[in-house]
């Protein structure tokens, strides 16, 4: 008999019409009309596996079937894992969308570099940037990645990615990664990369990507004595999570030119509406900074397809078929 699958959350139409699509075929599905806590809690007796990155206790215990939990994409930061560290459930993430991530995330850089999204809203305008050939240049210049040292916290799927993209611009590399062991599959071909400590890819970096996953002891790994370490010429481009770079800090090294600037597609909450606006932050407006490249959580979608629900598709089939898993979240470590 099929296996029951539950979604533990809303999905959009076009997301939702893609996962009955492809998983119908292997299991019962579970999608709530209600997501209350109250009907989850109900409907959870009937489930062997999870489909979402949101559990509550109540629905954990409700849950006397369940197997698994799968999270629909990379970040399991929303699960509370403690509430598995004494049962035989499983959780498992999704790295099939490190690819689009790593593209978006190029595309930031050069965009930030070569300072396109300032030049195209003063051409709409109707400014034409001239030089002035005093100081007030420097920051509308466009910069080069030409011999500049790429640096990377967290090592990953996305950060291997984004080092193939680049590794034909003539860079070098240096990561932290907190496993010291490298993938099989990683195929360095030539490539200069320098594992070394983390305060040494902070001082060392002329361009630093934040590619780690959120847990307890990424939250806030960034502040103000990391900042106090980076090149003041240095741009940091972060796709991974927003808090694991501390707001606050984030927002004065920018308004005090403490970095040279910065490309954010993740952020710290909610958005803050105004006047039918929304920005992205109530207390620090990074939208009046022209030294930041604003981008409303794009890395991981693409037009015409669901990147982000691919790879925890093919686990789900993977597991009916053959009763076998991929990429189990280590619970103790939260990736």
């Amino acid at each position: 008999m099929p296996l029951n699958l539950m979604f533990l959350r809303k999905f959009s139409e076009w997301d939702t019409k893609y996962l009955i699509n492809n998983l119908s075929e292997d299991y019962n599905l579970i999608i709530p009309e209600d997501y209350s806590n109250d009907n989850l809690v109900r409907l959870a007796t009937q489930a062997d596996v999870f489909l979402g990155n949101t559990i509550f206790k109540e629905v954990i215990d409700a849950a006397v079937n369940l197997k698994v939990i799968q999270s629909q994409g990379t970040g399991v930061e929303n699960l509370d894992l403690e509430l598995l560290q004494n049962t035989r459930i499983k959780v498992c993430n999704s790295h099939v969308n490190s690819w689009y991530v790593a593209e978006f995330a190029v595309g930031l850089l050069f965009s930030l570099l070569k300072k396109i999204h300032i030049h195209d809203r003063f051409v709409r305008e109707g400014k034409w940037f001239r030089l002035k050939n005093d100081e007030s240049d420097h920051f509308y210049l466009s910069d080069s990645i030409r011999k500049r040292m790429i640096g990377f916290i967290g090592f990953g799927n996305i950060a291997q990615h984004i080092t193939r993209f680049l590794s034909g611009f003539g860079v070098d590399f240096i990561a932290y990664r907190k496993r010291t062991n490298i993938p099989q599959e990683f195929d360095f071909n030539g490539l200069n990369i320098d594992f070394c400590d983390f305060q040494s890819v902070l001082s060392r970096s002329d361009i630093l990507f934040i590619t780690v996953p959120l847990t307890k002891l990424t939250k806030n790994m960034i502040s103000v004595n990391e900042f106090k370490l980076m090149k003041q010429t240095a741009y940091l481009i972060n796709v991974a999570r927003g808090p694991i770079i501390n707001e606050k800090s984030l927002y004065k090294a920018l308004d005090m030119k403490k970095i040279s600037g910065a490309a954010i597609d993740v952020w710290y909450g909610k958005e803050y509406e105004k006047g039918g606006k929304k920005y992205p932050s109530k207390e620090f407006p990074f939208h009046k900074l022209d030294n930041i490249l604003l981008s409303p959580y794009r890395a991981g979608y693409i037009k015409g397809s669901s990147p982000h629900l691919i790879g925890a598709i093919e686990n789900l089939i993977h597991y009916a078929r053959t009763k076998e898993l991929k990429n189990i979240v280590d619970i103790n470590d939260g990736y």
